[in-house]
């Protein structure tokens, strides 16, 4: 972040690293589930970042997660696109292109395009494979997307999204170690809470699938 704030002070119309400084505090409060008036300053800063660099792809694409952040699911789909548009061969926007179609309800599309991602990507980042499970898990392929998700680090976060894909797919020694897992590891945190807010599903029906699987995790726990 330093070195950003940096560039901006030599160079204030850098437009690539505004948007990386949003990309970052973005990440820093945990996207979705960022306060509102920081969702507010990272769309500022990455609509300022599009202004300064228009042509530049990645501005587009954070000014797209900040957009999906707020539940603008209209608007992220517009410069996701914008941002494919001017570079069709970058296997991150593919990916979070895919990421945004399945939370617009359209699992499938995005699922495509993740295919088309890794592809081009095989060495790709592990964020790959979390996208991945939310779009298998959102299309009914439980099994896969627990798959997706055992590639990544684990943690309370990680564990409530497997608990989920595991009770769906029926695995409920899986799907109760993991309920057991996030109670010892944070006592204080809820699976509940984190995938209602932190997860931008546009359709209610879609969140709660989501819930309602770990629900049947817990309640197997129980």
């Amino acid at each position: 972040m330093n070195l950003l704030k940096s560039a901006i002070s030599r160079d204030p119309d850098y437009g690539l690293a505004h948007a990386y400084v949003a990309l970052v505090e973005l990440a820093i409060a945990d996207y979705g589930s960022a306060p509102d008036h920081v969702i507010a300053s990272c769309i500022e800063r990455a609509s300022l970042a599009v202004a300064l660099a228009p042509d530049e792809p990645r501005c587009h694409r954070i000014l797209a997660q900040a957009r999906l952040a707020a539940r603008d699911h209209a608007a992220a789909e517009h410069h996701m696109r914008r941002a494919l548009d001017i570079n069709p061969y970058d296997a991150d926007t593919m990916t979070q292109m895919g990421h945004v179609l399945s939370l617009r309800g359209r699992p499938r599309d995005g699922l495509d395009l993740m295919d088309r991602a890794i592809a081009a990507n095989p060495l790709h980042a592990e964020w790959y494979h979390c996208d991945r499970a939310l779009a298998l898990y959102a299309a009914r392929d439980y099994a896969g997307a627990a798959t997706a998700i055992q590639r990544l680090p684990y943690g309370p976060r990680r564990w409530s999204l497997l608990a989920a894909a595991l009770a769906r797919s029926g695995d409920r020694a899986g799907a109760r170690d993991c309920v057991t897992l996030i109670r010892k590891s944070d006592p204080g945190f809820s699976p509940v809470s984190h995938l209602r807010a932190s997860i931008e599903f546009e359709k209610p029906e879609d969140s709660n699938h989501l819930v309602e699987g770990f629900e049947i995790a817990a309640a197997i726990a129980e």
